[in-house]
């Protein structure tokens, strides 16, 4: 079983993707903005958090830390600088927590996508 970290869990990709990975076995967790939609996932046995991505709380980054993979599939188009600030935040966390121990992330939020190993 991998442990896999979908920031944006809750959304149009994130929740999907998160489907997928559940119903192959997988662990899956991740932020999301919305109570409704955290229970909602928290009833297919997914385990959702409520938070802000550019500022996620210590049991965001506990689960992340834990990941094997991070899924970023969160937007917000009323931020022009979005997605290069969630970008920027996430790499930051993972190097400063995980130097000893490779974890794939993969970046797709509106209409672009990165990864970086």
């Amino acid at each position: 079983m991998v442990r896999i970290f979908i920031v944006g869990v809750g959304g149009y990709i994130g929740e999907r993707v998160a489907h997928a990975l559940r119903s192959r076995g997988h662990y899956v967790s991740g932020l999301v903005r919305d109570v409704a939609k955290s229970r909602r996932l928290q009833a297919n046995e997914i385990n959702a958090i409520v938070g802000d991505v550019l500022s996620p709380d210590s049991r965001a980054h506990e689960e992340m830390q834990r990941a094997d993979a991070i899924v970023h599939a969160a937007m917000d188009p009323r931020n022009p600088k979005f997605e290069e600030q969630a970008f920027a935040n996430y790499v930051a966390t993972i190097d400063k927590t995980k130097r000893d121990k490779k974890k794939r992330i993969n970046f797709t939020s509106g209409g672009q996508t990165k990864e970086s190993t």
